[in-house]
């Protein structure tokens, strides 16, 4: 059951930090909470829930928080109460870095990112910032869920301690502005936007005379509503769930990324979890993921019908869509200069397999 969160965001913060998790905890894997995760005072401890947090980084209403929370109910149902798993969306608990880093270092158990903000703890996830890697939706989902994706998962919990653990549906980034509806390259000319500090994407939207800029995510509004910035790289869906369809003039469906929000979970403590719990942790969130992912073509169908009354929205034409296509052309060459990534080819191969396999 949904539970609705009235700490304040200073005490859950201050909670967040001082708090000593499960993944820090070296006691044996019997399922005995760390003591940030005891239960609150006047509570019976040996009776009382586990506590799992899941510190989101979406709206409320958004389709990712939805899917954490279809997690809380799934998990709590199948271990019969022996755990509490506890959803803070809206980053009340903090900025996305900040939340990686207390899972990274095992004050948090869970949090959530798109693969764009977590290169500072490992580059094993870069090689999905490539423009147009994937070209559908099915093609991007069927890669994320198979073996090959996972060695990547697998080098990013080794090196950061933390595990990109399952993928939720973003659907495609693209830019929304103030000047001018985007329709070919050249229209970004001067145009000022915000991106993730990622250098995938000022290497692209420079090279086709964009004017990108890194920026906290929680600036964003401010910025557009003073003019500080004229748009900003984003998904539709986070674009319209923080309503900046109300400072925001122009949005074009160039559709450059493919977006996946990764569930992050702490690696150590989902180690010392026991095994049958760790069993179940998978299937509920292969559950949840499955359900969110069902939930966002529901939710993006009226989405879209909304935002054309409340931007003025541009479609590309095919002609217009592959000149785009075309100015990113030479991003897997910049790529492999610029990160060492030993799987880069092996995943291309992988990717070029379903394409063909999907038609």
């Amino acid at each position: 059951m949904r539970k609705v969160k009235k700490f304040s965001a200073l005490i859950l913060t201050l909670a967040l930090f001082i708090s000593v998790s499960a993944c820090a905890d070296t006691s044996p894997a019997n399922g005995t909470p760390p003591s940030g995760n005891t239960p609150s005072a006047g509570s019976d401890s040996e009776n009382a829930p586990i506590v799992i947090r899941i510190g989101g980084t979406c709206a409320e209403t958004h389709p990712v928080t939805v899917g954490q929370y279809k997690f809380e109910e799934l998990f709590e149902a199948a271990t019969n109460g022996a755990y509490d798993v506890q959803v803070y969306p809206n980053m009340v608990l903090g900025s996305p870095n900040e939340m990686l880093e207390a899972v990274q270092l095992g004050n948090l158990e869970i949090t959530d990112s798109g693969n764009m903000a977590v290169a500072a703890f490992s580059n094993a996830l870069m090689f999905m910032d490539i423009p147009y890697l994937f070209t559908s939706r099915d093609i991007c989902f069927e890669f994320i869920d198979g073996e090959v994706a996972r060695k990547a998962y697998d080098r990013f919990a080794e090196e950061a301690n933390i595990r990109p653990y399952i993928g939720l549906d973003l659907g495609y980034a693209t830019i929304s502005n103030n000047i001018r509806p985007l329709r070919v390259p050249s229209d970004l000319n001067g145009v000022k936007f915000r991106v993730m500090e990622n250098n995938m994407y000022l290497n692209y939207f420079e090279g086709v005379g964009g004017q990108p800029m890194p920026m906290a995510f929680n600036e964003l509004f401010t910025a557009l509503q003073q003019g500080t910035i004229d748009g900003t790289l984003t998904q539709n869906a986070v674009f319209y769930s923080n309503k900046y369809t109300e400072v925001t003039k122009y949005l074009s469906d160039m559709n450059p990324f493919y977006c996946i929000d990764y569930q992050y979970v702490c690696e150590s403590w989902l180690n010392s979890l026991p095994e049958d719990v760790q069993d179940i942790f998978a299937q509920c969130w292969k559950e949840a993921a499955q359900f969110q992912r069902d939930y966002f073509l529901e939710y993006a169908e009226p989405m879209e019908a909304d935002l054309e009354t409340l931007v003025e929205y541009t479609h590309l034409t095919d002609e217009e869509y592959q000149q785009w296509v075309d100015s990113a052309a030479g991003m897997v060459d910049v790529f492999r200069n610029s990160v060492d990534e030993p799987n880069l080819d092996l995943y291309l191969d992988e990717i070029a397999r379903i394409e063909e396999k999907l038609g």
